[in-house]
């Protein structure tokens, strides 16, 4: 054991001496040296004091009563010199220390110091995590995971299982297992890729710095939709009302492209035709590279609307779009050269038969048609057999139909299946679904799910005592991150496939409610119409006080029924139901209960007006259509979607 040598203490409060410390320390000193009296103990401390400091004067001063036992002398420090009482931190601290504790990607693959011991950084990482989940009190629940969990760097994620973590240690576990010279492969590999993308932009801007062609591709495309490609070689084509000719290029005709340019008949030195090269196809697919294509997520507009201003930054917002500018494409969009709309940037039709009104929210910016025309006109529709169909969906809105007026129609753009075709990997979208709109959002990576083997009808009051048999009614409880309780009105049935909570439910409180994520999943109901689920929520469920964990998925139900206990949280509660009374029997571990079914519940029949469904929560009746309590349908709209038809934009 090395000799213990204890700090001259001055006792002014400077920052390089504390205390109690010192004392801790001079204890141990004595020890050493087999100094245990008192009296050798008293003698020797004063030596351990700086010369002139306030604890000199202080030892000095002191009465002799004082300095009678060590233990008396003690008592006087501590009393000179206090204990200072440590500012401990509450959970809200520890919770906002564990979102800002990030593993950064530079630091993936690389080695640190734990505990004086080498190891990796993701698994020092992981024992920091742990510790402050501790010390939040939410180390036995999985309250937040999900949310540290985004924030790892996309090496860590793409090497981790997608789970679901029953606590703060299975999901640090997992981290820690992660083999440290796998996430070196992995960085390096990313390195890579990153240096491949900046050898792409140097390159790029290299080409942008060559002198511009004589006559850009942007003179087209204000005439692209009375343009056509013919034979190299036709005849002159007669002066159009316009002023301006189209003639064929006639220079250069081996390995290149016929061509026209637009001319004023009276120019007197006509101007260049663009020619098609192999060098101008080349640049025009860097230029597609260097503008990522990203999905139609919050994460992806974002990106979008960065990508939009610095473009704005580096060419002017006034500026025309051409073969050397290059624009960003919108998020969830068609592929690029795929034989898309340049209108509204889906598949099926062209500009000229598009169904979007000018001014529609829906269309493309004018800029963006223009460069997707100008890539079409000079690539073609190279991306036609490989992209993900993306087509235009209409649906009838039925809130705005009234007595005398004509149907609205609803537009919104959504991919759809298409066995055939190999998904793109520039579009990952993100089904959403609304309340008044339902659009059947399906792609190769939609796992489709059926939500009921059959479907059933609304249970309003004056079903209540006709002996007929009634729906399932009963509280539940959502626990939040911080213990906070959600009740919800649920309807039980063992025919639903997969629990549900009505979106109209979900935006109410889903601030309550952290656990939740993105949702891949699409819901096939008892009529067949498939609805998109717009996220996923997993976490711990109470019945009259028996717990257990489930999940649930979130669409709009068209008000009929506020929450879907299925099949999987029947399970999970390990349910009995005694038909005979209208009881369910629910047990999980040593706790059990017993439910009533509340739908003849007194309060909940002075509580609703006649008509209105009992399976809905009263959350819901207020943000029915027109704020008025109307009988909810129990089916979901059902989608049409028009035939594809991969027929290149004529416009």
């Amino acid at each position: 054991m090395p000799s213990e040598t204890p700090q001259i203490f001055h006792g002014d409060g400077r920052v390089s001496e504390n205390p109690a410390d010192f004392l801790k320390s001079f204890n141990r000193a004595m020890r050493q040296q087999a100094i245990v009296t008192s009296t050798d103990k008293l003698d020797t401390f004063g030596d351990y004091l700086g010369t002139g400091s306030q604890a000199e004067a202080w030892f000095k001063a002191i009465p002799s009563t004082s300095k009678a036992t060590w233990s008396a002398f003690v008592t006087e420090f501590e009393v000179r010199w206090p204990s200072v009482k440590i500012a401990e931190k509450t959970k809200a601290e520890y919770e906002k220390e564990l979102l800002d504790h990030t593993l950064l990607s530079t630091e993936v693959g690389k080695k640190t110091t734990l505990y004086d011991q080498e190891c990796w950084t993701h698994i020092a990482w992981a024992a920091k995590t742990l510790q402050l989940a501790t010390s939040a009190g939410i180390a036995q629940s999985t309250s937040m995971i999900w949310q540290v969990r985004s924030t790892l760097p996309d090496i860590v994620k793409d090497l981790l299982k997608d789970e679901e973590y029953t606590g703060w240690a299975e999901f640090t576990k997992a981290v820690t297992d992660l083999k440290g010279s796998r996430l070196v492969e992995k960085q390096e590999q990313h390195n890579r890729q990153v240096q491949e993308l900046n050898a792409l932009k140097t390159d790029l801007a290299r080409i942008r710095q060559r002198a511009p062609a004589p006559n850009p591709v942007d003179a087209l495309q204000s005439q692209l939709s009375r343009m056509s490609v013919n034979a190299p070689n036709p005849p002159a084509a007669p002066q159009n009302s316009t002023g301006y000719t189209r003639t064929p290029a006639t220079q250069n005709r081996q390995n290149m492209q016929p061509t026209y340019s637009r001319q004023p008949t009276t120019a007197t030195t006509p101007q260049q035709p663009v020619i098609v090269t192999d060098e101008l196809k080349a640049n025009v697919r860097l230029l597609i590279a260097s503008f990522p294509h990203h999905p139609d997520t919050p994460g992806g507009h974002a990106a979008h609307a960065a990508q939009i201003a610095q473009w704005n930054a580096k060419w002017g917002e006034s500026t025309r779009v051409t073969h050397e500018t290059g624009y960003p494409l919108k998020p969830g969009t068609a592929t690029i050269c795929s034989g898309e709309c340049f209108s509204c940037g889906t598949h099926g039709h062209n500009s000229r038969s598009c169904m979007l009104p000018q001014g529609d929210v829906a269309r493309l910016e004018r800029k963006e048609a223009a460069w997707r025309a100008v890539s079409s006109r000079v690539l073609g529709a190279f991306n036609r057999f490989t992209a993900t169909p993306i087509s235009l969906v209409y649906t009838y809105e039925d809130e705005h139909f009234g007595e005398g007026d004509q149907k609205v129609l609803a537009c919104t753009e959504a991919p759809y299946e298409d066995h055939t075709a190999q998904p793109s990997p520039q579009i990952s979208p993100a089904p959403l679904v609304t309340p008044d709109t339902h659009v059947s959002l399906i792609t190769n990576e939609t796992n489709v799910v059926d939500l009921y083997t059959a479907g059933h009808a609304s249970l309003d009051k004056a079903q209540i005592g006709t002996g007929e048999a009634i729906p399932f009614i009963h509280q539940v409880k959502l626990e939040g991150p911080n213990g906070e309780l959600v009740r919800i009105r649920a309807l039980f049935d063992d025919g639903a496939m997969v629990p549900a909570m009505c979106s109209s439910i979900f935006n109410k409180v889903k601030h309550r409610l952290s656990n939740f994520h993105p949702s891949k999943k699409c819901l096939r109901m008892a009529n067949g119409t498939i609805v998109a689920s717009e996220a996923q929520w997993s976490g711990i469920i109470e019945l009259d006080g028996v717990h257990a964990e489930g999940q649930f998925e979130v669409f709009h139900s068209g008000g009929g029924w506020a929450f879907l206990f299925g099949k999987p949280m029947l399970q999970a509660f390990k349910a009995i139901h005694d038909y005979t009374n209208d009881s369910i029997k629910i047990a999980n571990g040593s706790r059990s209960a017993i439910l009533t079914n509340q739908a003849k519940h007194p309060h909940t029949m002075q509580q609703v007006k006649d008509g209105i469904s009992l399976t809905m929560d009263i959350k819901q009746r207020a943000i029915l259509v027109g704020g008025k309590d109307i009988p909810p349908s129990r089916q979901v709209t059902s989608d049409y979607t028009g035939p594809l038809e991969n027929a290149t934009d004529e416009s």
